[in-house]
């Protein structure tokens, strides 16, 4: 091996031994592998738009549930296995922005991360109410609504875009 690839190896090797870089590793590891499923399931059944809510909801739930101090927990002691951690190292070496309790410090970033999370999912899905009407053009729902329409998909077609049609005549 030449020098360039020796010094790429080591500098991957300090990276995977640094508490800081896996510890958001697995913060995100956790999250990120439910968003991930929620999100592909959103893109595929978009106008399945009742599903898509509450496949939202839940992954609110789940993340509230992360936000917790058992799971702030567990994604400590899994990096500390792996690493060294940060409360072991003496006070010197410990930078100045790191004076406070190490752990008490990986605890606000946790909260803080998921805390954004939990602000950000719900931004980014905010419109989803209004989209309701995409039901009216589901294939799969078709034998469902000759049994009982979906009123309140039909309401959200003439809130949205009420003013280019007759309701008077769709509604018949």
């Amino acid at each position: 091996m030449d020098d360039d690839t020796l010094d790429c190896a080591k500098g991957f090797v300090r990276k995977l031994e640094d508490f800081e870089f896996v510890f958001m590793l697995y913060t995100y590891e956790q999250i990120f592998s439910e968003t991930d499923v929620v999100f592909d399931i959103v893109q595929q059944r978009a106008m399945d738009v009742l599903y898509c809510k509450k496949r939202i909801e839940s992954l609110l739930a789940f993340v509230k549930e992360k936000r917790s101090e058992g799971a702030f927990q567990a994604v400590y002691a899994k990096t500390a296995d792996l690493t060294s951690d940060p409360r072991d190292e003496p006070m010197r070496k410990r930078r100045l922005s790191q004076l406070q309790d190490p752990q008490e410090r990986y605890r606000n970033l946790y909260m803080a991360i998921l805390d954004n999370i939990l602000e950000q999912i719900p931004q980014r899905f905010s419109n989803l109410e209004s989209m309701l009407f995409l039901e009216l053009a589901n294939p799969e729902k078709f034998d469902d609504m000759r049994q009982v329409f979906p009123e309140e998909a039909f309401q959200s077609v003439l809130k949205s875009y009420g003013h280019h049609f007759d309701s008077g005549r769709l509604s018949d």
